[in-house]
């Protein structure tokens, strides 16, 4: 038996029972949009996937019209 705590939710539970995981409790926006920002600056792949990303979801709008 031991302690563990989540990475998710950052809650703690005995290992030995298991983690019914909630999900995220909470979420660091400034720490979250800093490493997105950075991300985007420095992975010449990242402009692509937003791009791609948008055009997807506008895709999909269109197809459900």
């Amino acid at each position: 038996m031991s302690i563990r705590k989540c990475t998710i939710c950052r809650s703690y539970y005995d290992d030995g029972r298991g983690h019914p995981c909630p999900g995220l409790r909470t979420v660091d926006w400034v720490r979250f949009l800093r490493s997105l920002r950075d991300w985007m600056a420095n992975d010449n792949n990242a402009r692509f996937e937003a791009y791609y990303a948008r055009w997807r979801e506008g895709r999909r709008g269109e197809q459900a019209a």
